[in-house]
């Protein structure tokens, strides 16, 4: 109730709260750090795991593309004109 009078009285009360809410955080997690977990896992779990998945199909794509590109007709014959620009230099040199 003090709580409410007071902040209706003054918008003071966020910034007059704000350190004690951040130590005593601190001060709990520093004994217990499992509630803290229990606490955020359901929201980071999730995110975590999308982030892993974005990150794995962004690697099969890039993949993919790499295979693709390297067994087209265009991939191939960029090959064979690399292999024959090496053996001219190097027959040159």
């Amino acid at each position: 109730d003090s709580l409410r009078l007071s902040d209706e009285k003054s918008d003071q009360l966020p910034e007059v709260m704000e350190q004690p809410l951040i130590e005593t955080i601190k001060r709990s997690v520093e004994r217990d750090p499992s509630v803290i977990a229990s606490i955020l896992f359901p929201v980071m779990g999730p995110a975590i795991r999308s982030a892993i998945a974005d990150t794995l199909k962004g690697i099969v794509e890039a993949f993919n593309r790499s295979v693709e590109h390297s067994f087209s007709l265009q991939g191939l014959q960029w090959r064979r004109l690399k292999r024959l620009n090496f053996i001219s230099s190097t027959l040159a040199a």
